[in-house]
């Protein structure tokens, strides 16, 4: 790399007259070489900037996940590569349009991208074929554009501008380059594209699975949520492929996998199962043939017997479903708070505090200890013992919660960074399941299951042990 070749070129002669197809070539090198260059150092400043203001809340899991990052930053630098040269040939005004367009280009691009890559972790995983996976991808994107845009649109523009304007004055430096002038600059630039959203993809799939979880394809769609009986020895599982029609419940001894009954039925996505082996959860039934169908509500059933309506009312159908020797336990759906029904079944569902909406719930089969996280992103996850409440640190949007038998960690799985081990003393937290997780639920002797939640194609029933994820 020399600066300011035309006094290299001017000092050696003539060189049959091939200074200036050399000094053309390398002006347009050099304003393409130069926007990638102020581009990628834009975005590593707004990362920073955006690491330690944390607009929405906490973004530490970002910070965790550094193929993202570099994929960001990539993108960046391939747009400023391609519009580059139209900053560098233009004047001030013109140069400020080509920023606007970086702007405007960069939140659909990364939304592309991003449906390219997820795409490619499903099929890579297994969880569709690769056609129905660009089918969904293609679905995805135009419907997840218009979201990124209205919103992107009011960090990125600015942003753009200021990378228009650094190019812009940085144009006048001249650059050597040993790579041929690009006669189709637009095919390169998807080609790096599309090169790192199946780069991504192909990382999501080799590193976010732990490597020894154990993995259920289980018949009836994909997993809503699962529940351990209080002695750890049962699982029960809520199936799901259409929300518009009824799924599948199955109960299965634990650790052997072994399925002791399944059931066609209306479901949601919370599920419990008692010391013996009765399954409840919750469902929203939707029929339109009048008498004879059963309402929302909580349904039950016992191996070998077909499931009926344990409970029906108002705001019955419980959220975050939790078997307590007292009582099912869990959150109304609407006000979102924690209540109980009686396990001799009641239409009545008692709130026991009326307090600030709670968006993940847990509890011990006893009663005696709850967690709760609130209903969006918050500072605290609330820890109720039989000798108090205390507030645990944490930042994040909590989705699901589960405390180990000792006390001492919470597991939380976030809408979308994953799923994560909380220290209870210090409030310290270590991620341990990457991407997004539809649920998480732990048993007394350390198991851990989960679902990962799939954009395209069928989720699988992943279990693992508190000991082998830490």
């Amino acid at each position: 790399m020399l600066l300011d070749t035309r006094m290299f070129l001017s000092s050696t002669g003539d060189m049959s007259g091939s200074a200036p197809q050399i000094e053309a070539q390398t002006d347009r090198n050099s304003s393409r070489v130069i926007g990638s260059i102020v581009a990628l150092a834009l975005g590593c400043v707004f990362l920073a900037v955006f690491g330690v203001v944390q607009p929405f809340g906490g973004t530490t899991a970002l910070f965790e996940r550094p193929d993202i990052l570099i994929a960001a930053l990539a993108i960046a630098a391939a747009l400023g590569w391609r519009l580059g040269r139209a900053v560098g040939e233009t004047g001030w005004l013109r140069a400020v349009g080509s920023g606007i367009a970086f702007g405007l280009l960069l939140p659909p691009i990364a939304m592309l991208v991003s449906v390219i890559a997820v795409a490619t972790d499903a099929a890579l995983r297994g969880a569709t074929n690769p056609l129905i996976a660009l089918g969904w991808g293609v679905a995805w994107a135009i419907y997840g554009t218009f979201i990124v845009c209205f919103y992107g649109w009011v960090f990125t523009v600015p942003v753009g501008i200021v990378w228009a304007l650094g190019t812009r004055a940085l144009s006048s430096i001249r650059i050597t380059s040993m790579v041929r002038r690009s006669t189709r600059p637009t095919a390169r630039f998807v080609v790096a594209l599309v090169s790192i959203a199946l780069a991504v993809g192909t990382v999501q799939a080799v590193t976010y699975a732990p490597k020894d979880a154990r993995c259920l394809d289980l018949q009836g769609g994909a997993p809503t949520d699962a529940a351990f009986s209080p002695a750890g020895d049962l699982l029960a599982v809520t199936l799901q492929s259409d929300p518009n029609a009824p799924g599948t419940v199955v109960l299965m001894r634990w650790p052997s996998g072994e399925v002791v009954d399944s059931w066609s039925a209306w479901v949601d996505d919370s599920v419990a199962v008692d010391p013996v082996g009765r399954v409840y959860w919750s469902a929203w039934v939707l029929s339109f043939s009048g008498e004879g169908e059963p309402g929302d509500g909580v349904f039950t059933a016992t191996p070998g017997s077909a499931p009926v309506l344990f409970a029906t009312g108002n705001e019955s159908e419980l959220n975050d479903l939790t078997w307590t020797s007292d009582g099912l336990r869990g959150t109304t759906p609407n006000s979102h708070q924690v209540a109980r029904i009686p396990l001799t079944g009641s239409s009545r569902v008692e709130v026991m505090h009326d307090r600030d909406a709670v968006g993940a719930f847990w509890s011990s089969a006893s009663g005696t200890t709850t967690v709760t996280g609130p209903t969006y992103v918050g500072a605290t996850l609330q820890l109720s013992t039989a000798n108090g409440t205390r507030s645990v640190p944490f930042s994040g949007d909590a989705r699901s919660v589960a405390l180990s038998a000792d006390g001492q960690t919470i597991v939380e799985a976030g809408w979308f960074d994953g799923t994560r081990f909380i220290d209870v003393k210090s409030g310290s937290s270590r991620l341990v399941l990457r991407g997004s997780q539809a649920f998480v639920a732990l048993s007394e002797n350390g198991d851990v299951a989960w679902a990962n939640e799939e954009q395209y194609g069928h989720g699988r029933l992943c279990t693992s042990t508190l000991a082998r994820l830490d």
